[in-house]
């Protein structure tokens, strides 16, 4: 799916979604959108479980304090959005 989103034009040198792809790769094919939902799911389910262990995580890298910051926020974003999503 992604790879039709960004897909590469190499005669005009540039990146746009490829709908046609997707069409021919994912959209037509009713058992690859439910794999996709059950990947999804379970994803979700494994972000919940590991929760205690994602925040007493230590992401501090003491290299970029400001990127150790962002990625501390994004952690907990990601954990909230997750939790209200699937619980």
């Amino acid at each position: 799916m992604h790879v039709s989103h960004n897909y590469y034009d190499m005669k005009q040198n540039s990146t746009h979604m490829n709908q046609q792809m997707y069409m021919n790769m994912l959209g037509k094919h009713e058992d690859r959108i439910k794999n996709l939902y059950f990947i999804y799911a379970v994803v979700m389910r494994a972000i919940n479980r590991a929760e205690p262990v994602l925040k007493a995580y230590d992401y501090e890298t003491r290299l970029d304090q400001a990127e150790d910051e962002k990625t501390g926020i994004l952690i907990e974003k990601l954990l909230n959005n997750t939790i209200r999503e699937c619980e």
